[in-house]
């Protein structure tokens, strides 16, 4: 796979001239990390757009939009099976709803929930003459779910020429971070899934990720669920601070990365921000998702 380089648009002409992005932003993985992403999106996709108009002496309308997004936000339907197994053991439900290295595996019953849902999203903004779709999943740690999710959507959708993509987190917030990834060994803090699929990423352009405690790993997982219930504490963020230089202090200069869609800790670099910048690259010329996109009805 290697980049690709486009001009970006310099006027406002060029601006519009760009064929729109519709994102399908898979949103239970979890809710409120979709809000986040969005909300990202939509000020990374502000700036660029303020940095073209603004030299020109113009006003910014959100009619300059090129990215457009369809929120799923169908828990109930994606995990109606693992929600009623979990409430019959339990009674209630517990972590084990959650999917993940740390909780459950991904069951075939959300896997088909999720493929049918994508695939109706997807049918949907094609026929209002979207040409570029990319779905997405704000999760770090589930990259390996949402592809595939494309693989058999892909496989079963029918849509000549289509511009389709599944960027995974993870992927692209990797790529994002190649040159200092060059010279500075990676922490992730994040899920269990997240150290898992980051360090596989990194370890591919020849880096290295430097490994938490268990303790520490098992404070992160209880600061997800504290950040899904809204939970958490200004002691928390210094929890991860410590974590990170506790690991600074052992193996020197090191880049940080908070790499769960549902922290807002600032510590280290944020995963979701640097994936939303990315998103809007993707969009408007730059970035490398065009030279990997698979399009519906070609060879792969």
């Amino acid at each position: 796979m290697t980049d690709i380089v486009s001009p970006m648009p310099a006027t406002p002409g060029e601006v519009l001239d760009v064929r729109p992005v519709c994102q399908v932003v898979i949103g239970d993985f979890g809710r409120d990390a979709a809000v986040r992403y969005l909300s990202a999106l939509s000020r990374s996709e502000r700036r660029f757009l303020q940095g073209v108009l603004a030299p020109c002496g113009l006003p910014f309308f959100d009619e300059y939009r090129r990215i457009t997004w369809v929120a799923l936000a169908e828990v109930a339907f994606i995990k109606a099976e693992l929600i009623e197994s979990v409430r019959r053991r339990d009674g209630h439900l517990t972590d084990q709803v959650l999917l993940g290295e740390a909780w459950s595996a991904v069951p075939e019953s959300v896997m088909e929930a999720l493929v049918e849902l994508v695939m109706t999203a997807v049918a949907a903004v094609v026929s209002r003459g979207y040409e570029r779709v990319r779905v997405v999943l704000p999760c770090n740690s589930l990259g390996g779910m949402l592809t595939e999710v494309g693989r058999r959507v892909v496989g079963r959708l029918s849509a000549d020429g289509l511009d389709l993509d599944f960027p995974s987190v993870a992927a692209v917030v990797a790529r994002a971070l190649r040159s200092q990834l060059a010279q500075l060994p990676l922490l992730v803090l994040g899920a269990t899934g997240a150290q898992v699929v980051y360090e596989a990423e990194v370890r591919r352009m020849g880096g290295t990720v430097v490994q938490l405690r268990q303790s520490e790993q098992r404070m992160i997982e209880r600061l997800v669920l504290s950040c899904v219930a809204e939970t958490t504490e200004a002691a928390d963020a210094r929890v991860l601070r410590g974590m990170a230089e506790r690991a600074a202090a052992i193996h020197g200069p090191i880049l940080v990365l908070q790499a769960c869609t549902d922290f807002d800790f600032g510590v280290g670099v944020d995963a979701l921000r640097i994936f939303a910048d990315e998103m809007v690259k993707d969009c408007y010329g730059t970035g490398w998702l065009a030279a990997s996109s698979q399009s519906v009805g070609e060879d792969s």
